[in-house]
């Protein structure tokens, strides 16, 4: 059984998420979704830009997927040896996992998060 993936969203690196957020929404014309000290996420027509600081000497580039169901996912990759970076995490925003590819880039699977469970949103 696979899992869906349902969006594909691009992590981009900004220096200040402030005044990123602020650019993306009153410039831009998208609507602010998410603000965390490391995390802004502005949607637009329903596809989502996530702008990350950096707390890496190099960041790796981060494509956010969502997909239907996390656990799938988790188990296949966990079968398959995929070199986690981060276990399924329920944040306020998302449930997801990090998984990082030959190179070092980090797709991040997530789908809605679990609302029966707490937050964990100091592991961003």
């Amino acid at each position: 059984m696979l899992s869906n993936v349902e969006r594909i969203n691009p992590y981009l690196i900004v220096n200040d998420i402030g005044e990123s957020l602020n650019y993306y929404v009153k410039i831009l014309g998208f609507e602010k979704y998410v603000e965390t000290p490391h995390l802004g996420v502005v949607e637009r027509d329903g596809h989502q830009i996530h702008l990350m600081r950096s707390q890496e000497e190099q960041p790796a580039h981060r494509v956010w997927i969502g997909v239907e169901n996390i656990s799938i996912l988790f188990n296949q990759y966990r079968k398959k040896g995929v070199k986690l970076f981060q276990e399924p995490t329920n944040l306020s925003w998302a449930y997801q996992m990090i998984v990082e590819d030959l190179d070092g880039n980090r797709l991040i699977f997530g789908s809605g998060p679990k609302l029966d469970e707490p937050f964990q949103d100091g592991q961003e």
